[in-house]
């Protein structure tokens, strides 16, 4: 087998590839079929409604046997790939409980919750689904990387989603625009005002204010250039090193 691990890695891509390419044929023709049907089958919820319909209508009870087979032999092969994995992650966790036990009772919970349907699965299972794939997609993508970089890499990943979530909670761009189109009103002629940012759209937003603020003739002047902290100042203190400051002076 392969053994270096760029080629292992070539060969995962490939593989990607290929299979992501198969995936892509074989769901535009479903949604095809999906679309000239669905109006023939309105009563259907599922995907697998529509086509279980359509086999029925097109070839009859030799259509229905021949889709149940298909199915089988599609989803037997993932159903076994997963529980198998599963099954062997957690007894990496528990070693104390036998791997056959584990697969078994994940197999067993799969047919019990099989019976909700397959309309049930996908309603319960789409909000997790929503939650996961984002954090999937970025492990996956941090795989790429080189191992000396991926600690940096999530890091700043995670610094950007809070900020993000402060962001949108606390209204900061609403509030800044609020505050920069009131500005001129409490600030006397040849007052100053100086204005410090930490992310470079709260700077935007700032920058564009006092830009407009000189052509209306509302400021006498604006800095054209941001003011950073030096180098000692960001070593007495690290939450400088992201500030901005933008100044301006009242016409």
């Amino acid at each position: 087998g392969i053994t270096e691990e760029n080629a292992i890695r070539q060969n995962t891509i490939r593989a990607g590839f290929l299979a992501g390419g198969l995936l892509l044929v074989i769901y535009a023709m479903l949604g095809h079929v999906g679309a000239l049907t669905g109006s023939a089958a309105p009563d259907c919820t599922t995907g697998a409604e529509v086509l279980s319909a359509l086999a029925s209508a097109l070839f009859g009870r030799a259509g229905q046997l021949l889709l149940a087979a298909i199915f089988l032999i599609a989803c037997f092969n993932t159903c076994v790939g997963l529980i198998s994995c599963v099954g062997q992650y957690f007894h990496t966790l528990l070693p104390r409980i036998p791997y056959p036990a584990l697969a078994g009772f994940f197999a067993a919970a799969s047919m019990l919750i099989s019976n909700i349907g397959l309309a049930g699965i996908i309603r319960l299972s789409t909000p997790v689904l929503g939650a996961l794939y984002p954090a999937a997609i970025v492990l996956i993508a941090l795989s790429f990387l080189p191992k000396s970089e991926q600690k940096d890499m999530v890091k700043k990943s995670c610094q950007r989603c809070f900020q993000a979530l402060r962001i949108d909670v606390n209204s900061e761009f609403e509030v800044l625009y609020a505050f920069l189109e009131k500005l001129p009103t409490v600030l006397k002629p040849g007052g100053r005002v100086a204005i410090l940012t930490f992310h470079s759209g709260e700077d935007r937003l700032v920058k564009k204010a006092f830009k407009q603020g000189v052509r209306d003739g509302v400021y006498r002047e604006a800095a054209r250039d941001v003011v950073r902290p030096s180098a000692q100042e960001c070593y007495q203190n690290p939450r400088a090193h992201s500030t901005k400051m933008r100044w301006a002076i009242k016409a």
